[in-house]
């Protein structure tokens, strides 16, 4: 089933237009991240869904309700949504107990063990429970505000960049704390973010935006492996684009001989290759030498940048930290498995 349902959406601030026609559909129990560079209206987008501010056309729906659209507007009171801003928004005069329980009535506001419950979904020790926002570290205040959101049992939860403010390690462990307690309550969540690897390693669905359109909208992996277009390729990850003509599925280029995905007819096109597929040090004959320019180790990785003696290319190529080139000495570079092709005037 469908949790939420967008329509021809759209939204303008003064002559700024924001939002242009969205069409989306949220899957029920699932994580959905509507991913992009900032000011491509993904915030805009979540503050409708929720009800803090209204369309100027188009329809949403909450599951089989209509919630905005057709002279109909439900007060976001009324949608049975949960909001998580960034920095979680925490009251700084209560104690993560009260903050908890804040948006409860009577006896569910006063019933201890509820809390208790909410801490251990989120991950979080029963001691804290007395402690005030300012005596826990980011990450904590981050998922104090999702038991908060959960608190109600809403039928959805809107998450609005979370977990930009966290340092690297805390983002993640956050991030999957986080859905795990989504996961575990059968809660429909919509995350906001710009970064690319968290829509990835979260969501089920990623809809990237771009210019106030969605640009794609698919599994992290279909999104990854076949974007819709170059746009996307680029910004979902890192990718060398390469210029050749496109021949029985195969193309000859200053990278070698590349395989080309099923479905391209043929022809002049831009063919795309991610950093994981660039192989180095292989005895490929469709290889080509490259200097190793600089190495960036990352422990379990390593990124190698190189640049191809024939033509002067740079490229990068992701490796295990298990075997990482020295700078300045040649080696074969080879490209592995397929590579999607795209028009030239794509």
């Amino acid at each position: 089933m469908t949790a939420v349902t967008v329509r021809n959406l759209t939204k303008a601030f003064g002559s700024s237009e924001v939002l242009r026609g969205i069409d989306l559909m949220v899957p029920e129990e699932g994580v959905t991240a509507i991913l992009g560079p900032s000011g491509c209206g993904k915030t805009t987008l979540l503050r409708l869904i929720a009800g803090f501010d209204a369309p100027d056309s188009g329809e949403i729906l909450l599951g089989e309700q209509l919630v905005c659209g057709n002279g109909r507007f439900v007060a976001p009171q009324h949608r049975r949504v949960g909001y998580v801003p960034q920095e979680g928004a925490l009251f700084p005069h209560l104690d993560v107990g009260d903050n908890i329980t804040f948006g409860l009535l009577g006896r569910a506001r006063r019933g201890g063990h509820r809390v208790e419950e909410l801490l251990a979904l989120v991950g979080l020790d029963s001691v804290v429970r007395q402690r005030f926002p300012h005596q826990l570290s980011g990450g904590q205040q981050q998922r104090v505000a999702l038991a908060r959101a959960l608190a109600p049992g809403p039928s959805l939860i809107l998450l609005d960049e979370p977990f930009s403010s966290l340092d690297a390690g805390l983002r993640e462990g956050t991030g999957r704390a986080v859905v795990a307690a989504l996961k575990a309550t059968h809660t429909t969540a919509v995350l906001v973010t710009h970064d690319q690897s968290e829509a990835l390693s979260l969501a089920d669905q990623v809809a990237v935006m771009r210019d106030g359109t969605l640009a794609q909208v698919g599994t992290p992996h279909e999104v990854y492996r076949a974007p819709a277009d170059l746009g996307v390729a680029e910004f979902v990850g890192a990718a060398v684009v390469v210029d050749a003509d496109v021949v029985d599925g195969s193309a000859s280029s200053d990278l070698g001989r590349l395989h080309v995905t099923a479905g391209y007819d043929g022809g002049r096109a831009r063919l795309l290759v991610r950093p994981e597929q660039i192989e180095l040090g292989g005895s490929s004959p469709a290889g080509v030498e490259a200097r190793v320019v600089e190495v960036s180790y990352f422990g379990h990785d390593a990124a190698v940048h190189l640049q191809v003696l024939a033509s002067g290319r740079l490229l990068t190529a992701r490796v295990s930290g298990r075997s990482v080139p020295v700078p300045d000495t040649l080696v074969q570079v080879s490209v592995t498995g397929q590579v999607a092709a795209y028009s030239p005037e794509v």
